[in-house]
């Protein structure tokens, strides 16, 4: 600390400095005298001592005047520096931007007034850098919040520090071997390329791991992109892209466009790497919890949703069913004589069947109809906002689908069949049902379906279990009478 403090006092040398130099005019001033007024008077001791003490007497009156001008300058520069330095120690401690700008009042147009606006520049760097770091601390924070990978890539795009010109972005991510786009901000969803092929991917050859590069719209895959500028569409000129690497590798890339270009400064250039590499661990995480979480639901053969998956899925949906009073239904089905298939032709071939079979069924599904894997060769269709009659119907063409084109596996030409159980809720009016008991009445219907000779499907009614003939003929008779 002692090695910080200043050894000296400028205005102890300003004093002496002012001291010295009116000593030294005093001095020379009676030759001077002497010379113009052409008298030897000028050379007495009296007027020597006269001009020494005016000498001395200017020196000590011009200390004081710059004294109290300059001084009382610097004293409003001094107190308002320790006033900024101690708002921006409390924003750091509380974590919160302070709201008093970091500058003072230039009030003159001097060394002084150079040094003030030396100061606020200071100052208006520091304010920014708070500004920027306080803007990552809360994406960061909210960034740890979730693993969620199309979330996490939004909270990415949101907190981008680009200019106004370029805050129009996508992000790709590598998953499964292709470029994804997994988030948008003042995008045409529909002008978007969600997914990009290995030809696509040619500009990236001319990006390093470190570096980020602007290029014309033209020379990428992105020529159809359309931005919104205050609500209006604008075809964007330019797109800058900023690689996100981990192992050496590009797990992913933002692309920010600018409908008129505006090059990127150096400070935001580095600014956006750096917030590039602070992100890059949360998107991997985001990354790797998906894989994760496809592992713990997807099932490895069928590579549909799995037994625990499904039931989480169903008890969702027949919550849902009962709190807005809709219609839910369950066809429940399995292979016929699959034990043979496997006996005859091998396990490898059981499974190609599994496959396939599942392959048909997402063919013949709604986008919200949910397809898992119960066990075994035995699965669940959840058919929400589907009565008893449109559950029958959707069986009964499944069936037809599945008997009507054999599955070719390999050399083999394999005449696949299914039996199916139909539910629904609230057709059957058991008091406290619950999922695993819509489960068992579509069991039962399964059964049924089996005992009478496999390859059809079976109708759980409110009553008693049906044929899906006789119950479409129930349905007429009920429409008669």
């Amino acid at each position: 600390m002692e090695e910080n403090t200043p050894k000296r006092n400028v205005f102890f040398y300003l004093l002496g400095a002012m001291i010295a130099f009116g000593l030294f005019i005093g001095t020379i001033f009676p030759f001077f005298a002497e010379y113009l007024l052409g008298t030897e008077k000028a050379l007495s001791t009296q007027f020597k001592a006269l001009c020494l003490a005016a000498g001395l007497l200017v020196g000590l009156v011009n200390y004081l005047l710059f004294h109290l001008v300059i001084s009382r300058e610097l004293d409003r520069i001094i107190k308002g520096m320790y006033e900024i330095s101690t708002n921006i120690k409390k924003a750091l401690l509380q974590q919160i931007h302070s709201d008093k700008p970091c500058e003072l009042k230039v009030t003159s147009r001097d060394r002084l007034g150079e040094v003030i606006l030396a100061f606020n520049s200071m100052g208006h760097t520091i304010d920014e850098r708070q500004r920027r770091e306080r803007q990552l601390r809360e994406a960061m924070n909210t960034l740890s919040d979730s693993v969620d990978l199309t979330f996490v890539g939004q909270v990415i795009l949101t907190h981008i520090p680009a200019p106004p010109i370029w805050q129009h972005a996508l992000l790709y991510m590598l998953i499964e071997g292709n470029y994804r786009c997994i988030a948008m901000k003042n995008v045409n969803i529909l002008s978007v390329v969600a997914t990009l092929r290995s030809e696509d991917l040619g500009f990236l050859d001319a990006i390093s791991l470190d570096h980020f590069k602007t290029m014309a719209i033209e020379d990428t895959c992105f020529k159809t992109l359309e931005l919104f500028q205050s609500g209006t569409p604008h075809r964007p000129t330019h797109v800058t892209i900023a690689p996100l690497t981990g192992d050496e590798t590009i797990i992913g890339f933002i692309v920010t466009a600018c409908h008129e270009f505006v090059p990127l400064s150096s400070e935001h250039q580095q600014w956006c790497r750096t917030y590039c590499d602070y992100v890059q661990p949360y998107l991997r995480n985001a990354l790797l919890h998906a894989k994760i979480e496809k592992l713990a639901t997807i099932d490895e053969l069928s590579q549909i949703l799995n037994r625990r998956a499904g039931m989480h899925r169903l008890y969702k949906e027949y919550s849902a069913a009962q709190r807005h009073r809709i219609s839910i239904s369950l066809i429940l089905f399995d292979i016929d004589y699959f034990k043979k298939i496997n006996d005859i032709c091998g396990h490898q071939t059981g499974d190609k069947v599994i496959r396939e079979l599942c392959r048909r069924m997402q063919v013949n599904l709604r986008d919200e109809d949910i397809l898992f894997r119960y066990g075994g060769e035995e699965f669940v269709v959840i058919l929400p906002h589907i009565d008893l009659t449109g559950a029958a119907l959707c069986a009964e063409r499944i069936r037809y689908f599945i008997h009507d084109k054999p599955f070719c596996i390999g050399q083999n030409e394999l005449q696949v069949r299914i039996s199916l159980g139909v539910v629904s809720w609230p057709q059957v009016q058991e008091e406290g049902i619950e999922p695993d008991d819509l489960l068992n009445l579509a069991d039962k219907a399964l059964y049924l379906a089996k005992q009478q000779g496999r390859n059809q499907v079976a109708v759980q009614t409110d009553t008693h279990i049906l044929p899906f003939t006789q119950y479409l003929n129930s349905l007429e008779k009920n429409g008669t009478s």
